[in-house]
């Protein structure tokens, strides 16, 4: 199953500039990678080979992290509990870490046992028991990092999963390139994870929609952006339902079952998409008090909350224009 799209494009703002006299139609290649529909937008005329090195990186990314891949670093070390990493393979997991730490564990790359035994959106999805739960090791204290070596090592029965920085990650390299070849504007949809580079055109930035959790055929707000990243964690991405209860894929490491917060779309906008994506989750699992809290130790980057109750509030930083919609 793939993680359904969670910004979506607000009619064809993102899809092409209007056409007005003097500016630029963008135009989109589409591959599945990272496990979700990926969309490459960029100004008509430019390279195949342009596009062609944006699904290389993106590949590149998945042979690195991804847990379905066989040879992924992080595959052989859930696998033989030890792998020798690369440089910035090796910097995720610091920085992981170190987001683990301030966050109190809120943020936990050691899920990925519990987030095998729910196997939410895949195709044994299943309420693990408690004696499953329980087992699994997920103590992203015992993770040893040997930075001499780039050495990684997690003791038995503890999985590492990168699935809440994997897409911000690659996100950051494809924004890396792009303005590397002098490419001013872009968009790019990692499967919801987008980033916009430069704006729609001379003082009017992008419009991007935000999907509604409560009708995914819908979004609930409009956020004028330009240059950012935006990126949306939420109960609607995966889950099921047993006996007219939803279990959702985003886990607490406190109760190793779906968290109960309050926060139904955790949004956040800045710079990094690496930051934006670890942040999204780590924001959605403190729920709304502590994450506005927790959002004033990162001032360059702003949160935007739609709550259980259908309230929006905001970090005390949020300076974007926006439009609700009423549905």
């Amino acid at each position: 199953m793939f993680k359904k799209i969670i910004l979506l494009a607000l009619s064809l703002s993102l899809v092409f500039f209007s056409s007005c006299k003097g500016e630029i139609q963008l135009e989109a290649q589409t591959q599945i990678a990272l496990g979700t529909v990926c969309s490459i937008k960029l100004p008509k005329g430019t390279k195949n080979s342009v596009y062609e090195e944006c699904f290389k990186i993106l590949s590149n990314v998945e042979q690195e992290i991804s847990r379905t891949r066989e040879d992924s670093y992080i595959s052989v070390l859930n696998r033989d509990k030890k792998v020798q990493t690369n440089t910035e393979v090796f910097q995720l997991f610091e920085y992981a870490i170190d987001l683990a730490k301030e966050s109190e564990g809120k943020f936990n790359i050691a899920m990925g046992k519990v987030v095998s035994l729910w196997d939410i959106g895949g195709s044994n999805q299943r309420i693990p028991s408690s004696l499953e739960l329980n087992e699994a090791k997920i103590d992203y204290n015992e993770i040893i990092l040997d930075k001499a070596n780039l050495s990684i090592s997690i003791p038995s029965n503890m999985e590492i999963d990168f699935g809440a920085l994997g897409k911000g990650y690659a996100g950051d390299k494809l924004r890396d390139y792009l303005k590397s070849v002098e490419l001013d504007k872009a968009i790019v949809n990692l499967g919801g994870n987008v980033l916009v580079i430069g704006n729609k055109s001379e003082n009017q930035p992008w419009t991007i929609g935000l999907q509604d959790p409560n009708d995914i055929e819908k979004i609930f707000v409009a956020l004028k952006v330009e240059d950012l990243s935006i990126v949306t964690s939420g109960t609607y991405e995966r889950f099921f339902y047993q006996e007219g209860i939803k279990y959702h894929h985003i886990l607490d490491p406190n109760t190793l079952y779906p968290s109960e917060s309050d926060i139904l779309s955790s949004t956040i906008i800045g710079k990094d998409s690496l930051i934006c994506d670890s942040l999204s989750t780590t924001c959605f699992l403190l729920g709304r008090e502590k994450a506005l809290e927790f959002m004033k130790n990162y001032e360059d980057y702003s949160a935007f909350f739609l709550l259980s109750d259908n309230s929006i509030v905001t970090s005390d930083n949020f300076n974007y224009e926006y439009r609700v919609f009423e549905n």
